[in-house]
């Protein structure tokens, strides 16, 4: 059954955006890991097309994490895992792992545990007072948290109308998060603005996007030394893959930016008028 939930999602076209669901990682080094995130690519997909919560394990995995499972609980999903033996080399006497087939086993989705709310367990919540959430909100995009393992920190899909963030369980809301969401926040503006985005990872359209973040961030004065050398580093690296020098890289969008920190703040601010009327009335 599952599988044919990932085949139909195939068919829809909603493929590139699953396996970027899947492919999301933490923020930080801390907090909770979840046995899936170590998982094959094709696993990590299934669980997350076929689970609430896009964590999964096995019964005694998620019971040493210390999660209580529901009264009545059943397992909906099964993973196709290695069989793997350790033994030793005959000759040498070294030790080594042999592969002797593959094998089901019974796994559970976090969804199904009474105590994953928890405060350890639960993901970090999206700020009431976030800057530019009511411009994802005009645009008809929502905004999620999301805990996943992968390369990204988020993304935007705008086959679902969504922006994810990749963020750790019990942690909390940190500038990174936020950096991230005016980066996700800026290619909506831009698919907006100019119509629909190229496919994967666009080199120009990730500098834009880039770009625009860091500007938005410098405007809301939530940028660090250390989260600007990050977008630099974000910016030189598509830059190289583009084969361009970074300050003709940038030269070449700035129009672009300009347009989308334009729209963004004048939306912000008329979204804060509207609301301050709204509580005079």
């Amino acid at each position: 059954q599952c599988m044919q939930q990932v085949i139909a999602a195939m068919e829809k076209g909603q493929f590139p955006e699953m396996m970027a669901r899947a492919a999301i990682r933490k923020a930080d080094e801390q907090g909770i890991h979840f046995p899936s995130e170590k998982w094959t690519g094709l696993n990590k997909l299934m669980v997350t097309v076929c689970t609430k919560s896009g964590c999964a394990g096995g019964f005694r995995q998620m019971e040493n994490l210390g999660l209580r499972m529901k009264q009545g609980e059943t397992s909906h999903l099964s993973i196709c895992f290695p069989f793997i033996k350790k033994t030793k080399d005959r000759k040498t006497g070294e030790g080594k792992e042999v592969m002797l087939g593959f094998s089901w086993c019974s796994v559970f989705d976090l969804d199904q545990y009474e105590n994953s709310q928890d405060q350890q367990f639960a993901l970090p919540k999206i700020p009431d007072t976030l800057p530019l959430l009511e411009v994802a909100k005009k645009l008809g995009v929502n905004v999620e948290i999301e805990t996943k393992q992968g390369d990204a920190r988020g993304y935007f899909s705008a086959m679902q109308e969504k922006i994810s963030i990749a963020a750790i369980r019990g942690g909390q809301f940190t500038s990174l998060h936020q950096r991230t969401f005016f980066h996700e926040v800026a290619h909506a503006i831009h698919a907006h603005l100019s119509g629909p985005l190229k496919a994967g990872q666009d080199s120009q359209q990730e500098i834009i996007a880039e770009l625009s973040a860091i500007t938005l961030a410098k405007v809301f004065d939530c940028v660090s030394d250390d989260l600007m050398a990050y977008s630099w580093n974000y910016i030189k690296s598509y830059a190289q893959a583009a084969n361009k020098e970074i300050i003709d890289a940038i030269a070449e969008v700035s129009r672009e930016v300009e347009k989308i920190v334009a729209f963004a703040l004048a939306t912000e601010t008329k979204e804060q008028e509207q609301e301050q009327v709204a509580q005079m009335a």
